[in-house]
């Protein structure tokens, strides 16, 4: 699973008419329902590569992005990436984004799409952007990246979430520590559960 963060300003009109230049099949068109957390999405697929694309306006995390799935979805990536007619931000981008932001606003708006694009399990490059959140010296930045650090909820966060639980000056950064600590706990026994059901199989 590929996930490639939009341009903010490519709406799923623009979408729309990207896949039918592209030739791709719609398949289905979901609203956002927040009380089953469904995120709205478009869903094509791409006969070349047989592979399924997702566009995606994410009420959580307030990003729009695409998901690819499937066998070639790195050969489609590239087709995307290579493609005119869509707006795209490169990963790159996004950790110039993290390192270099002149302002909080900038910072945890870099966080966010680190976020999508982080992968399934950890590494250490993005732990460590993610980490510039984390430690920052505004209350806010920090409270704002204990929120988005749910998304790759990897358990190397744990020990950080923790010590923040326990230390952090701000009485509402450390309740919201407590909070997620709690969540981070819920979200690797399901983990563990679903891991241990797959290797009796």
């Amino acid at each position: 699973m590929i996930h490639i963060i939009l341009d903010q300003s490519f709406t799923d009109k623009k979408f729309n008419d990207f896949a039918f230049k592209q030739k791709w099949e719609l398949l289905g068109v979901f609203e956002a329902d927040p009380d089953k957390g469904q995120a709205a999405q478009i869903v094509c697929s791409d006969p070349a590569t047989k592979c399924r694309c997702y566009y995606v306006e994410d009420y959580l995390i307030d990003l729009r992005y695409l998901i690819l799935e499937g066998k070639k979805e790195k050969e489609l990536a590239e087709n995307i990436f290579k493609a005119k007619g869509i707006k795209l931000i490169i990963p790159e981008k996004i950790f110039s984004m993290v390192n270099k932001a002149k302002t909080r606003k900038d910072l945890v708006l870099g966080l966010r799409m680190l976020a999508v694009i982080s992968p399934e399990q950890y590494e250490e490059n993005f732990f460590n952007l993610f980490m510039i959140g984390l430690e920052h010296k505004d209350p806010f930045v920090r409270h704002a990246s204990l929120k988005i650090v749910t998304y790759p909820s990897w358990k190397e966060f744990n020990m950080v979430v923790k010590e923040m639980s326990k230390n952090d000056p701000d009485p509402v950064v450390k309740e919201t520590a407590q909070g997620f600590l709690k969540a981070y706990e819920q979200i690797h026994r399901k983990k563990k559960k679903k891991a241990a059901g797959k290797s009796k199989k």
